[in-house]
């Protein structure tokens, strides 16, 4: 437990931040990229704390692979982390963040994206979460990070841990969500993911043989002829849009993390189509799990920017995406709607909606949180 302190101009008891160092036998560091644990133990212990949840009741779930790891590592040294071990030496739990710049309403916060937090299941009930989550805000603050950012999915275990961790740390810290959005799902092979997310209840009447041949992607040779290139996002996209409430911006990592890499898992499609039509798409592959099944990729169009293309133009190079991916051995792509295409556009770029949903969350001091509210759809943000 934290010890309460008191401000003499303000009696309420306030706990303290917990420092680096020993904690009940737990011992705590901040890190970033340079002095980052082995990327095999941070792969090691999400997958065993993931496993353990999901692996019990035959749930998929997203393996966070090396690979996967060290894209949330960008070798600028610009992502913070916080890791626990045992008495023992053995690891305990860890959170990783991504610092980028967020866009609100003309103004500009440097933020840290967390993802990855993750507690061995041999060690839950010790207030590993708390502790690693409070590291990483005294890092956040010692850094001139403004806001903590994230997701919480709808049966998320993770949502309570950083209330607490932020309730505890300092009584100025404030939350706020985004209202529910829902992920779409791309497909040729809908018997495919009934193997992975089974349908439940009338949602079986899509596995039905010519139910399942109406709503399963169909890519035309029109498709696959848009024209498309693959470049840097740093290339593309270098000024954010001032009219949305939440826009994940251009500068430190977000270029580099949608750039050169192995095109197997991730990068950035740019369309022109004509004189003055312009348009671009990020992606990031990630890998589905479930016990008893080989593991399977799955295609994440993460970033849509619109530009000035067309509606029409915007599905083509949706569908283009959509086919790429698919082409590549992904059994799905998903997409977040948020609020940047129109749900009809998805639905003809070949998406359909699923029952998962998820919220976008920033925490942080009062004033800057505040400056952030209310939360309203569009968002240009990706979702780790």
């Amino acid at each position: 437990m934290t010890t309460p302190e008191r401000d003499e101009h303000d009696p309420t008891p306030r706990p303290r931040p917990r420092p680096n160092g020993d904690d009940r036998g737990y011992n705590y560091r901040v890190f970033d990229v340079a002095d980052a644990p082995p990327v095999e133990d941070l792969v090691a212990l999400s997958r065993g704390a993931w496993g353990a949840d999901y692996d019990a009741i035959e749930k998929a779930y997203f393996l966070y692979d090396a690979s996967y790891v060290r894209w949330l590592l960008p070798a600028d040294g610009m992502s913070l982390g916080a890791w626990a071990t045992a008495p023992d030496g053995t690891p305990a739990g860890s959170v990783l963040g991504v610092t980028r710049e967020l866009y609100s309403r003309g103004r500009r916060f440097v933020a840290c994206y967390g993802t990855m937090l993750s507690v061995a299941r041999e060690h839950r009930g010790a207030g590993i979460g708390v502790g690693v989550m409070q590291r990483s805000f005294e890092a956040m603050k010692a850094r001139g990070v403004d806001l903590y950012l994230g997701t919480f999915d709808a049966d998320q275990a993770g949502r309570p841990v950083i209330i607490k961790a932020m309730e505890r740390y300092d009584s100025d810290f404030r939350i706020c969500e985004s209202p529910p959005m829902t992920f779409w799902a791309c497909m040729t092979e809908l018997d495919q993911i009934d193997r992975y997310e089974p349908f439940q209840g009338v949602e079986r009447a899509a596995l039905l043989p010519g139910v399942r041949e109406a709503l399963r992607f169909h890519p035309t040779a029109r498709d696959l002829r848009a024209p498309a290139r693959r470049m840097p996002l740093a290339e593309v996209y270098r000024e954010p849009r001032r009219d949305l409430s939440w826009v994940i911006g251009p500068g430190l990592s977000t270029p580099r993390m949608y750039g050169d890499h192995d095109p197997s898992e991730s990068g950035t499609f740019a369309f022109e189509f004509g004189v003055g039509e312009r348009c671009f798409i990020a992606y990031h592959n990630t890998t589905l799990v479930r016990v008893g099944r080989p593991p399977r990729r799955v295609g994440n169009v993460q970033l849509i920017h619109a530009g000035t293309a067309s509606r029409v133009s915007v599905i083509r190079a949706l569908r283009y995406v959509n086919a790429w991916l698919l082409d590549t051995g992904c059994i799905v792509t998903l997409c977040l709607d948020t609020g940047i295409v129109p749900k009809s556009s998805l639905i003809a770029a070949g998406f359909l909606p699923t029952p998962r949903k998820v919220r976008l969350f920033a925490l942080g001091p009062r004033a800057n949180v505040e400056a952030l509210q209310p939360l309203a759809l569009p968002y240009f943000s990706d979702v780790y």
